[in-house]
């Protein structure tokens, strides 16, 4: 009896250490499979810079630094909120166009888990007016007028007086740019070079604004996740758009209203 207890909790641990080295031998292909896959890059919809349009700045700039060979990354373009979920969710993914304090505050990454590459362009968002009226030079200028504000978007550093303007919302900035022209508000909230691009492409008349008075400014980038082999890719990327920027194919390619510098 005792040898049959003894024979059977042999044979017993034998298939639970043979269970375990088998479920470590999967979890480590699993993890080297998960390494091999290509790096995801996310872009980010952004009317008029990243949309349908394959001749949108962005999109042009996205097949010169795409490298050719796909084991290596590959593109897709999502709407906004859920191109900012599937960066969170996806391990070995980037995100496009973007900054690590931007990526920082609309998802839960923290800063230590990004880096990013070489500086694309730099964008600043403002009150932009109608030409010929009176330009917002201050948040005080904003007060007692009406303003378009595009659905979803934050406007923090005039939030807490928000009290003392008026705000319409409008489903994108195409709207507010018309309805800006037509004289129904007063300013709206737009991103300089962005705005501008949509308003040129839809024929309406280019809003003006001051470029001392900022309400939000960026450069941007390829960010990615730090830990999951996306150097490479990084490599590839930055030596692409330094070697755009050098021949000032990165202007052509963006438009003239991109600004490549810090101001």
């Amino acid at each position: 009896m005792r040898h049959f207890v003894s024979h059977f909790l042999f044979r017993h641990l034998l298939f639970r250490g043979l269970l375990l080295t088998f479920m470590v031998a999967v979890a480590a292909r699993g993890d080297g499979d998960q390494q091999k896959a290509p790096i995801m890059l996310i872009g980010a919809h952004l009317e008029g810079r990243l949309d349908v349009d394959p001749q949108s700045g962005y999109n042009r700039l996205i097949r010169r630094i795409m490298p050719i060979d796909q084991s290596l990354a590959v593109y897709q373009r999502y709407p906004l909120v859920r191109a900012l979920r599937k960066f969170e969710q996806t391990q070995r993914s980037c995100l496009f166009p973007a900054s690590i304090s931007a990526s920082v505050a609309l998802t839960s990454l923290k800063p230590d888990e990004l880096f990013e590459s070489a500086m694309v362009d730099f964008v600043s968002s403002h009150i932009l007016t109608r030409k010929g009226q009176p330009m917002i030079n201050s948040k005080e200028d904003v007060f007692g007028r009406t303003i378009a504000v595009q659905r979803g978007v934050g406007y923090t550093a005039l939030m807490a007086d928000s009290d003392r303007f008026n705000i319409i919302r409008t489903p994108d900035d195409k709207t507010a740019l018309r309805m800006l022209e037509a004289g129904r508000v007063d300013g709206m909230y737009g991103w300089f070079p962005d705005t501008f691009i949509i308003a040129e492409n839809n024929g309406i008349q280019l809003p003006d604004f001051n470029p001392d008075y900022i309400l939000f400014e960026t450069t941007t980038h390829v960010v990615c996740k730090t830990g999951t082999g996306a150097e490479p890719f990084v490599d590839h990327v930055n030596m692409r758009i330094r070697a755009l920027r050098e021949s000032g194919e990165l202007q052509r390619i963006l438009g003239p209203f991109a600004r490549l510098e810090n101001k």
